[in-house]
């Protein structure tokens, strides 16, 4: 596999390797990647078919329990702990807190048997619910009843909240991108009907009232208002509709009200896209998130392997056998990796969960990853770092042709043409071309439109596709698209961009964020290249460039960039179909807009929702904090228990004491719940570049 090719791995089980609770969960593919799927959960319990965490613990992750069922779990662990802490009374006669810890000790730990047994027959031996059993009879062979109860007790109330606030933190993160409404308000033959948004074919009319949020991609037809459209783009501006502009689905309508034509079924709208994405990305897990699943399928029969080590080794020596089974036990009972495989997994759907709330679709954990890393980024410059749409400054004649039929004769042909002057040429001219019979359409990569028009053969184009056909022309200083007819050059239409607010600052923002090397490589022409590169602060660029010399050029830059750090990535960014072969080829691409080309969203692996050039540092910062509190939740865990098991090791060789099993249990769950809290964090990083 290349190193910059994408091959996803993914799960089609849990693969924590360290425990088994039910998961449920949905695996949708609608990219482009490829996937090598099949790796098994080690762990213990049941899970669906597929699991989009890679946590493995005994959490079911599900909807947090409400009303009774809430009740229901306070009563239990509150009345459950009479027994254990009777178990810990001096009380006569001797039998009383023995008997009381048994029950606590039944009381929680039938649960933690089953999912032994179950694990048994799925011939997966080494789960938590190992670990548990085994720490706990242990204690009770030693003639720690009260310790075995305590263990049992903590460790079931330790699932339940860190259950908790895991299912809390995802279910925060995931009503993020819930923003389509049950039910739309449909027009149809003059008389309004409440219908699924999954039913409204493209061309009809929904009609949207002040407060509602606006199910499906749409162009104003009638009324006027204005949309929060935050929830898609990140963009605070609200969007101000009137007839003829085009609003995003998942925008909030906060006055007025619209009538809107729908421009795209519900499954292939902004916010389905958003939706889908996300869900995806959700699912395709990080290089920390595979380390972590690799390590904890080894990290239970590890426990055991050293626990063993620890009682004989000990016990031979010191032939304090009773101290050193103690440590041995406190070594089983803190090595339930469940505080590492739920905080990682964590962190990274809540960093993505937070990102697509600013508008920012990262395609997976492993992503963010790459984006962490990046050292190199092109750029296309127009709808990228200048506004999408150039502006049509009218024709330059070269012959005896009045503008009329100029301008009509190339919207005749241009109508064909997806290259974004041609688009803005069409939707400037009210030229008529009826009269054209436009015959053999042939588009020409990076160049331009030929095709026989009425019989006489037509070029659209730059001046390199001009004079490839034999015409002489000279290569404009602008954008500009050059035609000719039968041989014969008639004139040219002048275009021109502006560029977009803030690309200075944020270019200068990458630096800051490790990114050495920015260029742009663009098809327009030399003197608009270089006015654009200028005023944004970038001194490489390479005008001119097919979309094949554009992917030649990055290829260079990328051999150039690897030969200087070969862990470093390398980025494209860029909006249009011609950029979509570069965005693929790229370690990291990323397209500007999920309104743009299918293809070249399709093919990125980060998608910027609004046009704002300004994302991709907040991407940046983003991916880099959510890394950062990924190793922290990491550090944390492992800290944690390597701290216990020296002080239970510490206690055995100086006779200092004995260290509770309980106290182990405390420190696990207290591993388990902190980390899961730190992980929670990235789904609420402050975008400001000094909080980096």
């Amino acid at each position: 596999m290349s190193e910059h090719e994408h091959k996803h791995e993914h799960e089609e089980k849990c693969s924590c390797g360290c425990c088994g609770h039910e998961h449920e969960h949905h695996h949708e593919h609608e990219h482009e990647h490829q996937h090598a799927h099949g790796e098994k959960c080690s762990c213990g319990h049941d899970h669906g078919d597929e699991c989009d965490c890679s946590c493995g613990c005994g959490h079911s992750h599900g909807e947090e329990e409400e009303g009774g069922s809430r009740l229901k779990s306070i009563l239990l662990y509150t009345l459950g702990s009479i027994p254990v802490i009777v178990g810990f009374l001096p009380i006569e006669p001797f039998w009383i807190p023995i008997a009381a810890s048994f029950l606590g000790y039944i009381l929680f730990g039938v649960s933690v048997y089953a999912g032994m047994i179950k694990g048994f027959l799925k011939k997966k031996i080494f789960t938590e619910f190992t670990l548990m059993c085994a720490a706990t009879v242990g204690a009770f062979c030693i003639g720690e009843y009260a310790d075995a109860a305590a263990v049992m007790y903590l460790y079931s109330l330790g699932e339940m909240i860190s259950d908790r606030a895991y299912s809390r933190s995802k279910k925060n993160v995931s009503e993020l991108i819930e923003l389509t409404p049950e039910r739309v308000t449909v027009v149809r033959d003059d008389e309004l009907a409440n219908e699924s948004p999954e039913h409204i074919e493209v061309g009809e009319q929904i009609l949207v009232r002040a407060g509602e949020r606006i199910a499906l991609d749409g162009v104003v037809v009638s009324g006027s208002g204005n949309a929060d459209t935050s929830s898609v783009t990140g963009e605070s501006k609200p969007l101000e509709l009137y007839c003829g502009v085009s609003c995003p689905s998942g925008s909030i309508l906060l006055d007025g009200s619209v009538t809107l034509r729908v421009e795209k079924r519900y499954e292939n709208s902004v916010v389905a896209e958003l939706s889908r994405a996300v869900k995806e990305a959700q699912k395709r897990k990080s290089e920390s998130e595979k380390k972590i699943a690799r390590f904890a399928r080894i990290f239970t029969p590890t426990a055991f392997a050293i626990c063993a080590a620890i009682i004989l080794g000990g016990g031979l020596v010191t032939h304090e056998w009773e101290q050193w089974v103690r440590a041995g036990l406190t070594v089983l009972v803190i090595s339930c990796p469940c505080s590492l495989v739920l905080s990682v997994p964590l962190a990274y759907f809540a960093g993505i969960g937070y990102a697509a709330k600013k508008g920012i679709v990262f395609r997976g954990g492993e992503i963010m990853d790459s984006v962490c890393r990046i050292e190199a980024i092109a750029f296309d410059k127009t709808g990228t770092l200048t506004e999408s749409g150039l502006s049509y400054d009218g024709a330059e004649l070269y012959c005896d042709i009045s503008d009329e039929e100029f301008s009509g004769l190339a919207k005749a042909v241009l109508s064909h043409s997806p290259h974004a002057a041609a688009i803005a040429f069409c939707s400037a001219s009210d030229e008529r071309f009826d009269p054209y019979e436009i015959k053999d359409i042939e588009i020409v990569g990076g160049r331009g439109v030929v095709c026989a028009v009425n019989g006489k053969r037509a070029l659209f184009g730059n001046a390199a596709l001009l004079r490839e056909n034999g015409i002489d022309a000279e290569d404009s200083k602008t954008t500009a698209i050059f035609g000719a007819l039968d041989g014969k050059l008639l004139g040219k239409l002048n275009f021109s961009s502006h560029l977009k607010n803030g690309v200075k600052s944020s270019v200068e923002e990458l630096s800051s964020l490790g990114v050495t090397s920015v260029c742009v490589l663009s098809g327009d022409g030399e003197e608009s290249v270089r006015s654009a590169c200028e005023k944004a602060g970038i001194n490489e660029f390479y005008p001119k460039l097919t979309p094949k010399e554009k992917l030649d050029k990055f290829e260079e830059m990328y051999a150039r960039q690897k030969s200087i750090s070969r862990k470093s990535t390398v980025a494209f960014c860029g909006d249009g179909l011609n950029d979509s072969a570069v965005i693929a080829r790229a370690d990291v691409g990323i397209a500007m807009g999920l309104c743009g080309s299918d293809l070249t969203v399709t093919s990125a692996d980060v998608v910027i929702a609004d046009d704002d050039i300004a994302s991709v540092s907040r991407a940046i910062r983003i991916a880099k904090r959510t890394e950062r509190v990924a190793n922290v939740s990491i550090a944390l865990s492992l800290g944690i228990k390597i701290a216990v098991v020296l002080i239970g090791v510490a206690f055995a060789v100086w006779g200092a004491g004995e260290l509770p099993l309980s106290a182990a249990v405390v420190a696990d769950v207290g591993a388990a719940v902190v980390s899961v809290l730190n992980s929670a964090r990235a789904g609420r990083i402050h975008d400001k570049p000094k909080f980096i």
